[in-house]
């Protein structure tokens, strides 16, 4: 995990569709990770990479890719992994981590459904020039995770860190960028995007933010943004690992208590599998996370005699935990894709200031106990 540099603020800064302050989460600086794990608050952390986390993930584990797990057959002493290859692995438990979209969700809970927020998102990954970084840093007050909510229902949200990709004499820095809007607007429009082809999908997201948002500093720089979006791989200075093309995607979830506890034998569900979770509040890894240490933990607890108390304590905590954050989520989202006219607008200033007071005083007292 890179280090945070000088002139990093690891903040959340939320402004208004023009760029009017809204909220800052007020943030201890720190110089590294490890000084992080001694507070004893939450006014803290570092922006890290995703592919760094993945790597570390992944160290010591056997993986196999380019096979595509496509259901699961139980037998009285174990069960058999299928692949869409033909072949099939034999093993005591099978962990269902595959994503929303999980076959071994499917077939074990297949009245288990997946939600629709009603929200579309273009989310891209790539690399910005200095001056662009420099702009978004001006509005957000050097913090480097920022949002921005529109009146319409839609919010941008940026983060980068600022180190360079190369040294050259014009640094860019690797930028996530995303643009969200209640998916109403393409339906009543009566769009029709190609979402295999790149250049539709951002030439669409650009004609969005013209109709959404009013003309301003900020909107001005989101679409010079969005217009620098590379449409196809850009070669060996492409800063992420896998070239992820543009396209459309809405907000979707699973809430495990929506249907009954199910059935506790040698198949687990875990991560999105389990209760995919839209990512405006980014509770999904973390979830996910907490996932893998419960199940080791009961695994660390199983004797032949126990096996099935093991998965049902498992099962029983997390739709409960994972529950709570899949509404979080869902209910944050369809809140903010209502729009709002000049009332609703008052209304919200006045609460975000009143959330801001609360937060600086909360941080005060952490910071100095």
């Amino acid at each position: 995990m890179p280090d945070p540099t000088p002139t990093e603020y690891h903040a959340f800064f939320l402004t208004d569709h023009n760029g009017r302050h809204l909220l800052c989460i007020p943030h201890q600086k720190t110089k590294n990770v490890y000084e992080i794990e001694p507070l004893n608050h939450d006014f803290a952390g570092i922006v890290t990479y995703r592919n760094k986390l993945r790597e570390v993930l992944l160290e010591g584990a056997d993986i196999q890719w380019g096979k595509k797990c496509i259901g699961y057959e139980e037998s009285d002493d174990g069960v058999w992994a299928l692949f869409e290859d033909g072949t099939r692995e034999f093993g005591d438990l099978l962990i269902g981590a595959d994503g929303i979209n999980s076959p071994i969700r499917k077939q074990k809970v297949p009245n288990l459904e997946i939600f629709d927020n009603g929200v579309t998102c273009v989310t891209v990954d790539f690399a910005i020039p200095k001056n662009l970084a420099n702009q978004l840093m001006s509005i957000y007050s050097n913090s480097i995770i920022q949002e921005s909510l529109g009146q319409n229902g839609d919010f941008h949200f940026s983060s980068f860190r600022l180190i360079p990709i190369d040294q050259s004499d014009e640094p860019t820095y690797r930028t996530t960028l995303a643009y969200v809007y209640p998916t109403k607007f393409d339906i009543n429009d009566k769009i029709s995007i190609n979402d295999d082809d790149p250049g539709s999908v951002i030439k669409h997201i650009i004609s969005k933010i013209k109709q959404l948002r009013p003309p301003c500093d900020l909107t001005n720089l989101l679409i010079e943004l969005f217009s620098i979006v590379p449409l196809s791989h850009p070669g060996e200075k492409y800063p992420f690992r896998t070239y992820i093309p543009p396209r459309r995607f809405q907000f979707l979830d699973v809430y495990p208590l929506s249907v009954p506890p199910w059935k506790n034998d040698r198949i687990f569900l875990l991560g999105d599998a389990a209760h995919a979770m839209n990512p405006i509040l980014g509770l999904g890894a973390n979830h996910a996370i907490q996932d893998a240490e419960l199940l080791t933990k009961e695994l660390l607890n199983y004797n032949n005699d126990n096996l099935v108390e093991c998965i049902r304590q498992y099962n029983e905590q997390m739709r409960t935990r994972s529950s709570k954050g899949v509404m979080e989520s869902r209910n944050m989202i369809l809140n903010h894709k209502e729009s709002v006219g000049y009332l609703g607008l008052l209304v919200r200033y006045s609460i975000f200031r009143v959330i801001n007071f609360f937060n600086y005083i909360m941080a005060f007292i952490k910071f100095h106990t």
